[in-house]
């Protein structure tokens, strides 16, 4: 019974205690994280170029675009894809996924995108013991009523803070690299 309490203290999601670290470290829109953005590019690119830009950067940015694509409509230049990236809160986490959908949506000289639907996905060992959790990071997230001293709460509130701040230097490079292939002129006149 003690080794339960002691991994469903790990599992659980660090414990918040008044601060709000999903508005106070992401882009939000309703209580969710989404960062979403129009984006001007040079105004030669058509939306077919943008759109097989995308198609190369879905492929060479998570190394399978037919594991990752989920919907692929290349008369409405639509592409909406499935990918992750690994961080863990702490050091008893292994596997860690932070899966998210991107989509994005291209029109001469423009493109929109949308990076949202954070699931945290990890296993915890401990004590011989393997658990699994799967949930959207916002209710990994939610405060919890667990009483502790100021000293111990302040720790785990700049721990969170820490990983929220790495999370979302993360996904924000993951959007750069976006950007930067769907800016591509393709020259190819071989």
């Amino acid at each position: 019974m003690k080794n339960l309490i002691v991994i469903l203290t790990w599992i659980s999601p660090l414990i918040l205690f008044g601060q709000n670290f999903i508005e106070d470290n992401f882009p939000t829109e309703n209580g969710l994280i989404k960062y979403s953005e129009i984006v001007q590019v040079n105004s030669t690119l058509t939306s077919n170029d943008l759109y097989l830009n995308a198609k190369n950067w879905l492929v060479e940015a998570f190394k399978s675009s037919t594991d990752v694509i989920q919907t692929d409509d290349k008369d409405k230049k639509l592409l909406v894809g499935k990918g992750f990236v690994s961080k863990g809160h702490n050091v008893n986490v292994t596997n860690p996924k932070n899966w998210f959908i991107i989509k994005i949506e291209m029109k001469d000289g423009r493109y929109k995108y949308s990076l949202y639907d954070i699931t945290y996905e990890f296993d915890v060992y401990y004590g011989g013991q393997s658990l699994h959790t799967e949930k959207p990071f916002e209710e990994w997230m939610k405060p919890s009523d667990k009483p502790m001293s100021d000293k111990k709460r302040q720790k785990i509130d700049d721990e969170l803070n820490k990983y929220c701040k790495e999370l979302d230097s993360e996904f924000r490079a993951v959007i750069n690299s976006m950007k930067t292939s769907m800016n591509k002129i393709n020259n190819d006149n071989w």
